[in-house]
């Protein structure tokens, strides 16, 4: 990923906002709640499935910088996950043999992300409602993929013959595009991009209690870069684009700083 565009993107949001900030409200919250996880795969694997959702979860310490009484912005610390669910089922048949292999992964990524949210709020002193919408830059920590499989061989009369199974388990290996292919331990490490980018997409309520703000808020996050990064010298047909998107429901308060 570029970081130009990012670093032009703060630069320009101090510096056009240095005058309207020096008399805004600041506030300091915590959230934290649930994702459901997903991928965008293309292409899939011959006999693979799309893949489903698994659960996840998200913590943050965001900022909210109130520009008069509709505008804020607000950036976040965020701590959350990517990931989901594949399923792999292949059929040979030799000489009245019939080979069935079923294979299931469940993908899991945690990451350290910065969303930078422009943010709206409409309604009375006691009952707000708000939407957001911004990009935020995401940056691996640690990673798991653990995938168990089965391999039936049967009969031309379905007698089975032979069952094996197996459970592996890979670690996350984090590189960029275009990394040694040596770099990665294919025997028990898979690879991912150090860095990711995605957009944030919300609504929420929040509920004045005192000083403090009580807050629900919903969003659609969409991967916006393929986290599937490509090795030097790979062949282009062989490779698979693989996005994160995620649907994340939490909860929070806010408290005033000033």
């Amino acid at each position: 990923m570029k970081k130009q565009p990012f670093l032009s993107f703060v630069i320009a949001l101090f510096v056009f906002g240095a005058a309207p900030m020096a008399h805004a409200q600041i506030s300091l919250g915590v959230r934290g709640g649930i994702s459901l996880n997903n991928l965008a795969i293309d292409p899939l694997i011959a006999g693979e499935s799309d893949p489903e959702m698994i659960l996840g979860y998200q913590f943050a310490v965001p900022v909210e910088i109130a520009i008069g009484k509709v505008f804020a912005v607000q950036p976040e610390i965020m701590f959350g996950s990517h990931g989901a669910k594949r399923f792999l089922k292949s059929t040979f048949v030799l000489g009245g043999l019939t080979s069935v292999t079923e294979i299931n992964n469940e993908y899991r990524v945690n990451t350290l992300e910065i969303p930078i949210l422009a943010k709206l709020k409409f309604g009375s002193e006691s009952v707000k409602v708000h939407v957001l919408a911004g990009p935020s830059f995401g940056f691996g920590l640690s990673g798991k993929s653990n995938v168990t499989g089965q391999n039936t061989i049967t009969s031309s009369n379905g007698v089975i013959l032979e069952q094996q199974n197996s459970n592996e388990t890979y670690t996350a290996k984090f590189v960029q595009d275009g990394y040694d292919i040596s770099e990665v331990n294919q025997e028990d490490e898979f690879a991912v991009t150090t860095t990711n980018l995605s957009l944030h997409l919300g609504a929420g309520l929040g509920f004045s209690v005192g000083r403090a703000t009580l807050f629900l808020d919903a969003r659609y996050m969409l991967g916006l870069s393929d986290v599937a990064p490509e090795y030097e010298g790979q062949d282009k047909t062989t490779a698979v684009e693989m996005k994160s998107n995620r649907i994340g429901l939490s909860a929070g308060v806010m408290f005033p700083l000033n």
